[in-house]
């Protein structure tokens, strides 16, 4: 491997895993996650070269484990007005769920995030899978109002979409999660 963050996870990982940043070069990983997003079924696609872009901002995370197997990926996927930043592209190989990988790799993309830019605004965008991780990590939903409207975009050519209006959390796909302050 490359590099690693230097980063600590709160607790020690029984299962070995390590926090690894990825670069422009890591192709095989990046067709990897690619392909979780496309396989799961639960979450936008996303192209290997759309995966290669985080790995080369520098604002996404891999978890592998002692082997140097790739477990769990996320990633800073998009960013807003108002230094809002999303936090997206959350897949686990399924031979590693449920063994805290994909809060492991949440907290240190949330971690290398707010090192860089201590003011930034952190959020996901969950899915019914992805909710129970967030909940989890003690975020708590946000109004999709407080959201800027650039975040809903990709939702409006959905046929189940409907404006958030007056307060009302969006819940279409998708709820959205404040994840800023999980880590104080």
């Amino acid at each position: 491997m490359k590099k690693e963050t230097g980063l600590s996870f709160p607790e020690e990982n029984k299962f070995g895993f390590k926090v690894y940043i990825p670069n422009e070069q890591d192709v095989e990983m990046a067709s990897i996650v690619s392909g979780w997003t496309s396989e799961f079924g639960n979450m936008l696609p996303k192209t290997v070269d759309q995966v290669l872009g985080f790995f080369k901002s520098g604002d996404s995370i891999l978890i592998i484990n002692d082997q140097g197997m790739l477990v769990s990926h996320a990633a800073i996927t998009s960013s807003y007005p108002n230094n809002w930043k999303e936090v997206g592209t959350v897949a686990t190989n399924k031979e590693f769920r449920n063994m805290g990988a994909a809060s492991m790799a949440v907290t240190e993309v949330i971690k290398l995030t707010l090192k860089k830019d201590g003011t930034s605004k952190l959020f996901a965008l969950a899915n019914q899978f992805s909710a129970k991780l967030f909940e989890k990590l003690g975020a708590n939903t946000m109004l999709s109002t407080e959201l800027p409207q650039e975040v809903w975009d990709p939702c409006k050519g959905c046929r189940l979409f409907k404006k958030p209006e007056g307060g009302i959390i969006f819940q279409c796909c998708d709820t959205p999660y404040k994840l800023t302050d999980i880590l104080t």
